[in-house]
């Protein structure tokens, strides 16, 4: 589908240097806060008005990098877990290869 070209407005162009939020950051594991619903409204009345509630629960997320090209982006450049997303990627395609083989 062609598209119209114009110029790209200086707020939206890539610093130089620039690195992604979790750029050898400490791959950690906490709580995680989420909404469950929301109270009764304490009058029981029919109102918009009510309570959010929320509820901590362990976080199962990954703590490795699951960036499978971060070894040929720069903005993953000097990051103490460059790499390990291609690993990763690289043991699921085994482990794949290995079950189709039976």
């Amino acid at each position: 589908m062609p598209v119209l070209e114009h110029a790209v407005h200086d707020l939206t162009r890539q610093k130089p240097g620039a690195r992604y939020g979790c750029n050898g950051k400490p791959r950690r594991r906490d709580m995680l806060l989420v909404k469950a619903g929301y109270s009764p409204a304490a009058d029981n009345l029919r109102r918009l008005e009510r309570d959010q509630l929320w509820e901590r629960i362990p976080d199962n997320g990954s703590k490795e990098c699951r960036y499978d090209r971060s070894l040929g982006d720069p903005k993953c450049e000097g990051c103490q877990h460059r790499g390990s997303g291609e690993e990763y990627s690289r043991s699921v395609q085994m482990a794949v290869r290995e079950n189709q083989n039976g």
